[in-house]
């Protein structure tokens, strides 16, 4: 892992704690893109990586140091699992090691990177991190690959946890280490101190041309961003809603966009939860969140008349108690009731219609069955019982954002 290490770090700037305490773990400190963080590494080298009290004991002291600094941890992972000729400490070692990272969380981003064998209840180290990245060739896995009842597929595998929604991203390490490079300076380093912004030399005004591409909400992210800059969260998970960190004038935004398929976008609970989970995210860095509305109701199945009001609900909670500002965009179709958990009544700040928007509770013919009249309501007619804040024309999409999000953010 030592020229893992040294990689992910700036040049020479890696400094080794406890070196001669060989737990089958290598902990230390140094810069990335200039930024202190600090790593925890598992060491194959030194019993198979495997977890004990003594494991826990150092990375605790290793913790116990970020917490001082308020300095994110990056955890890279590959572990033959608990000593098991320790029986009973071993275990205890991993209970103490999974509480103190949770006791960590909320303190400063914490970073994952799946580099070899991550399994059992170790595997739960990453889903308390915010951020997991996985080398193609590891294993993530809570029960043994291939031992899932009625199924021939490896769970354990990259694709498998990406389509879960337990990975980020998958690649190789040098790709992994620049998605974290590029991401380094648009998080806060400390959540006691989280706002970012960063200098840049894009043109604030700048037209952006999304005309035709309504359904690619990745590309409208993309081409809003300062310099096109995105990190996509949890991208193949649930691909109904993409949600990405973006850049407007120099402010780390959390995009949430709804909407991507040409057959039409119907939510799922799924859909739903991943949107939840990152403005969750966003409240805890601190991050503003823009709401990006382009779908044409609700999936229609018993699963979603399961789950779907449920998880509806968390996300009108996370919306209206967040003390981040929310900026929605309306895109070409908003069709159904997520639009009002999106909207001005329950907790976004701003909300813009684009110039073309169709925004109905139902689709049209629907209506005409209800009650023998089309929808009457125009976005004239919203812009007047505030419903909406703007309609505003797509070139300028860019334009208005920046100026809200400044408006909100720096006030």
């Amino acid at each position: 892992m030592q020229e893992k290490i040294t990689a992910l770090f700036d040049e020479r700037s890696f400094t080794q704690l406890l070196e001669n305490v060989q737990e089958g773990v290598i902990t230390g400190y140094g810069q990335i893109e200039s930024s202190l963080v600090f790593v925890v590494s598992s060491d194959k080298e030194s019993m198979g990586g495997s977890i004990s009290i003594g494991h826990a004991n150092k990375v605790i002291r290793l913790l116990d140091k970020a917490r001082a600094a308020s300095a994110p941890v990056i955890f890279l992972l590959d572990s033959s699992g608990v000593r098991l000729e320790e029986s009973a400490q071993s275990a205890q070692g991993l209970g103490m090691l999974i509480n103190a990272i949770a006791q960590f969380k909320g303190i400063a981003p914490l970073i994952s990177i799946v580099c070899g064998n991550v399994g059992g209840a170790f595997s739960t180290i990453c889903s308390l991190c915010d951020f997991n990245f996985m080398l193609n060739d590891a294993a993530l896995y809570i029960n043994a690959p291939l031992s899932v009842k009625d199924s021939k597929e490896d769970t354990s595998d990259s694709k498998f946890q990406a389509s879960a929604g337990y990975v980020d991203y998958a690649g190789s390490f040098s790709d992994i280490t620049a998605k974290i490079r590029g991401l380094i300076p648009h998080i806060p380093l400390s959540y006691a101190d989280s706002r970012v912004m960063n200098d840049i030399a894009d043109d604030y005004n700048r037209a952006v041309d999304i005309e035709g591409e309504e359904l690619n909400i990745a590309s409208i992210f993309s081409k809003i961003s300062d310099e096109g800059y995105t990190f996509s969260y949890r991208d193949g998970f649930s691909p109904n809603v993409h949600c990405a960190i973006i850049s407007l004038g120099g402010i780390s935004v959390a995009a949430i966009g709804a909407g991507g398929s040409d057959e039409g976008t119907y939510l799922s609970g799924q859909d739903v939860e991943k949107a939840t989970d990152f403005a969750i995210l966003a409240d805890q860095l601190d991050m503003p969140v823009l709401l990006y509305l382009n779908y044409d109701g609700y999936e229609r199945t018993i699963h979603s008349e399961v789950c779907l009001r449920r998880r509806l609900s968390r996300f009108a909670k996370v919306i209206s108690q967040t003390e981040v500002p929310v900026v929605t965009v309306y895109g070409k179709q908003a069709v159904g009731s997520f639009q009002v958990f999106a909207g001005n009544a329950i907790g976004a700040d701003i909300t813009y219609a684009l110039e073309d928007s169709n925004i109905s509770l139902l689709e049209a013919e629907e209506i005409k069955k209800i009650t023998g009249i089309k929808e009457s309501n125009s976005l004239e007619d919203m812009l007047k019982c505030g419903y909406l804040d703007g309609v505003i024309p797509k070139s300028q999409l860019r334009k208005y954002l920046i100026s809200a999000f400044e408006m909100l953010y720096t006030a």
